[in-house]
């Protein structure tokens, strides 16, 4: 086994035993404090909205995205897109930005522990190491995050286009890494047929 394979098992190991804790953690701390994460969530969506709206943009699509850059600031930043039906190949997207932060409060901390743990298997770690370890352990919160977003869309995508009214107003809900295949999570309008037709 080679020092990467060495590494890869380490962290599956240790993300394994600790995401397990603080994914209850996450759990209840979204449960204490929903209403709050709801509202600053649908504050950045009525703003995009609205911005759409003084623009005289039509928003076929919004697109939540993992930004790799997020990762290496350590700032967790989700992009939120409102764009046309070219997607990511829109001239003229109206950006915000959302950061769950209680989802990924710990893991610089988890980071650092994993370091201490891993030092008797795996000598004289390097930082670009501890990166790709960090890029490994993020994927437990983003799909959290992916969780969370799936009760958060519908509420604030309904609310908001209730409150410009738009109640005929078709538009997907996606989730991925910026730029690249994203999974939808709410649909809703004359996007519906397009999704059933896709699944017959």
């Amino acid at each position: 086994m080679d020092r990467t394979e060495k590494i890869d098992q380490v962290i599956n190991d240790y993300r394994a035993e600790r995401f397990a804790d603080r994914k209850e953690e996450i759990k209840e701390y979204y449960k204490a404090n929903r209403n709050e994460i709801c509202l600053e969530f649908i504050r950045k969506v009525r703003r995009g909205i609205q911005s759409c709206q003084k623009e005289q943009k039509a928003v076929k699509n919004i697109i939540l995205s993992v930004l790799y850059s997020s990762s290496l600031t350590k700032s967790y930043e989700l992009q939120i897109a409102f764009c046309d039906e070219r997607m990511f190949f829109d001239d003229t997207p109206v950006y915000e930005y959302w950061t769950p932060a209680f989802i990924f409060e710990h893991v610089e901390n988890d980071i650092t522990d994993f370091k201490r743990k891993a030092a008797a298997k795996i000598p004289r770690i390097k930082e670009y190491e501890l990166d790709d370890v960090r890029s490994t352990y993020l994927w437990n919160h983003y799909f959290m995050v992916m969780l969370l977003l799936r009760e958060l869309v519908p509420m604030a995508v309904e609310e908001v286009y209730g409150e410009c009214n738009m109640p005929d107003a078709d538009v997907v809900v996606s989730f991925g890494r910026y730029m690249e295949k994203s999974i939808p999570l709410y649909q809703r309008g004359k996007t519906d047929e397009i999704f059933s037709s896709g699944n017959r």
